[in-house]
Formats: C-alpha cells, structure tokens, sequence
C-alpha cells in the first residue's frame, strides 16, 4: 500500500519539477518585453526631445536669417540713399567755399582802403559786390541719417570702418564746419546791420552805402571778415570724408 501511494506521489513531483523551467522561462520573456518597452518608450521619448529641439534650433537659424537679410535689406537702401545725398551736399559745399573765397575777395579789398580815399564803385562791383550783404551757411542733408540712427540702425552696418566714418562725418567734421561758419556769419551780421542802420538816401537814385565802407566803424567789422582759412579746412575736410565714404558704397554694392 505505501508503495503504491509512493508511486502516485511520483508523477505530481516530476510533473511540478517540469513546471519549474516554463515558469521561469515565462518570467524571463515578461522581463525581456518589459525590457524592450522601457527601452523603446526611452528611444520615442529621445527621438521627441530631439525633433524638437532640431526644430527650435532651425527656427532660430531661418529667423535670425531671415531679421539679418531685411537688416542689411535696409542697410543698402539707407547707404545708397545717403549716397545720393552726399553727391548733392558735396555740390552745395563746393558753392559755399566759392562765396567764401569771394567774401575773402571782397573785403581783403574794403579792409585795404585807406581813409579819406576815393571808394571805386566800379571795382568793388567787379569783385563781387553781392557778396558784401550775404551769408552762406550750410544746411546739411541729414534727415536720413537722423531717421536711420533714432531707429538704433547704425549699428547693423556690418562695415565697421564705413559705420565710423559715417559717425565722425555728422557727429565731427560738420559740426565742425557749422561751428566755424555759425561764428562767421555772426561776425559779418553785425556789419550788415552796421551797414542798414547807418544808410543816408543821398538822391533819389543814390544813397551813401559805399562811402560807408570807407569808415574807420567798418573797417572794425570788415577786416574780421577776410580769415576764412578754418572754414575753407573745414569743408575740405567734409568733402573728402563724404567722397570716401562715396567710394566704399560704390564699392560694397555696385
């Protein structure tokens, strides 16, 4: 009798020996598919971390391109701009310094007339007598600079050395220019109205305007008005700068 309850207790134990691997094999493909998702989950994870941050970083890229290209878009349009603006002020610069010349004419001829002798109309009229009630004064074309600056744009001008040539030429040299000339005109004004305040009517047709030159009061005006060295400098300086800065315009877009 224990024998054969021996023998039946034998199948049940051989068969729970079998179950033993199949459970651990199961085990092992759940841990494996377990596996297999983490990691899978861990690679879709990276690869939507990294599409985004490719896509950030393009973005960046096209839009930093795309704010430089419409920068240096108006860039051109302002230097091709200030171009045509230099080419006109360089004409009216020109003029200026041709009345100066002509007012130095003048009244280095005034400055030497001695007292008491005869005033020649006749010369004075050849010289250049309609330079005796002018002034000249440079009105500078700098709307588009002053737009282009009070925008914060100057500094997008990737030429360094042309930025700061722009800077020195309306920050320094014309205001330079304007100063001294500013100081000449200030002068001269004060014979000018010397010049009314004291006009006689002599005739009907006359008055005394050229005696008035021969007086010792006008000669205290017009001998201040012969130096014209320092705004003559001046222009030049102005018009060498704006002609180099012509040249580097040219150069970058045409």
């Amino acid at each position: 009798m224990e024998n054969q309850n021996q023998e039946e207790n034998l199948p049940k134990e051989n068969t729970q020996q079998e179950q033993i691997p199949q459970i651990i094999e199961i085990k092992t493909e759940e841990t494996k598919v377990i596996k297999e998702t983490f990691l899978q989950k861990f690679r879709t994870f990276f690869l939507d971390i990294a599409v985004v941050v490719i896509g950030v970083t393009l973005s960046t890229l096209l839009n930093d391109q795309l704010i430089s290209y419409n920068q240096q878009k108006d860039v051109k349009k302002f230097l091709l701009g200030l171009k045509a603006d230099f080419t006109n002020d360089i004409k009216e610069m020109e003029a200026d310094k041709m009345s100066y010349n002509m007012q130095k004419k003048v009244f280095t001829y005034i400055s030497n007339i001695k007292k008491y002798d005869t005033i020649h109309i006749t010369n004075i009229k050849k010289i250049g007598s309609e330079f005796l009630l002018n002034t000249t004064h440079l009105i500078p074309n700098n709307s588009r600079y002053e737009g282009f600056k009070s925008a914060g744009k100057i500094s997008t001008i990737d030429n360094d050395s042309l930025q700061n040539d722009i800077l020195d030429l309306y920050q320094e040299d014309i205001h330079s220019l304007l100063n001294s000339s500013n100081g000449y005109i200030e002068r001269k004004m004060k014979f000018i109205n010397y010049m009314n305040d004291n006009k006689i009517k002599e005739t009907d047709s006359t008055d005394n305007f050229y005696k008035l030159l021969a007086t010792e009061k006008c000669y205290s005006y017009t001998h201040q008005l012969v130096g014209i060295e320092e705004i003559i400098n001046r222009y030049n300086i102005c018009i060498k700068k704006m002609k180099k800065i012509i040249s580097t315009i040219e150069k970058q877009y045409e």
